[in-house]
């Protein structure tokens, strides 16, 4: 699949997911209507192709890096201060790890299972999952943890004399497919989590009647 066209359809999930209700929780945590979030999403895919210079030879997108990193660094400052110390530490180690993951990728193509899009993604689903209870909290910790990688990848992964762009549209879709699947799989866990609970504990009622 050409870069981009993963965010586009996933975009497209997401109207659909918001249409039916199933995104109403987490915006309402957001403090955000869903036209402001389906604005800022079109918002996002409309302005990747603008670029900012950063020198002779890098620039960075507004759309695909600029306008979502902002965005996740405003969900992380309106966080309780010991929230956004975790936050920020758990961000960090999602970054690192994942740009460890596309290191490792690019040593030794063998490891190229699939795309390697999916495996970022699915690694970015994973790791906050076991770092947050919360879906606000998946969103930052992702959201920032894939941005580090990206910087990160930038600075160590780039050759040197080659023009670079932070933030192309197979980041984007990497960014795109990673939140919606970390999301879809935080709310498939804990929605287990919590039926098992409950009957727990009404097995525990009624054994104690």
């Amino acid at each position: 699949m050409n870069p981009g066209y993963l965010s586009a359809i996933c975009l497209l999930l997401i109207v659909v997911l918001g249409w039916m209700g199933a995104l109403d929780g987490l915006l309402a945590r957001l403090q955000i209507r869903m036209r402001t979030f389906l604005a800022l999403l079109f918002a996002v895919y409309l302005t990747s192709g603008w670029h900012i210079p950063l020198g002779s030879i890098t620039s960075v997108s507004v759309g695909a890096f600029v306008l979502p990193a902002m965005y996740f660094f405003f969900l992380w400052g309106r966080q309780e201060r010991d929230i956004r110390s975790y936050n920020f530490a758990a961000a960090l180690l999602t970054g690192v790890t994942l740009f460890l993951l596309r290191y490792v990728l690019k040593l030794d193509p063998v490891l190229h299972i699939v795309d390697e899009i999916y495996l970022i993604a699915g690694a970015t689903a994973i790791l906050p999952l076991v770092m947050s209870r919360h879906a606000e909290q998946v969103i930052t910790i992702a959201g920032l943890g894939l941005c580090f990688m990206e910087v990160m990848s930038w600075m160590f992964l780039n050759p040197p004399g080659f023009p670079t762009v932070i933030g192309e549209f197979s980041f984007r879709d990497s960014l795109v497919f990673s939140l919606l699947l970390a999301l879809l799989l935080h709310m498939v866990v804990f929605r287990c989590v919590d039926a098992s609970t409950t009957l727990v504990r009404k097995v525990l009622v009624k054994r104690s009647r």
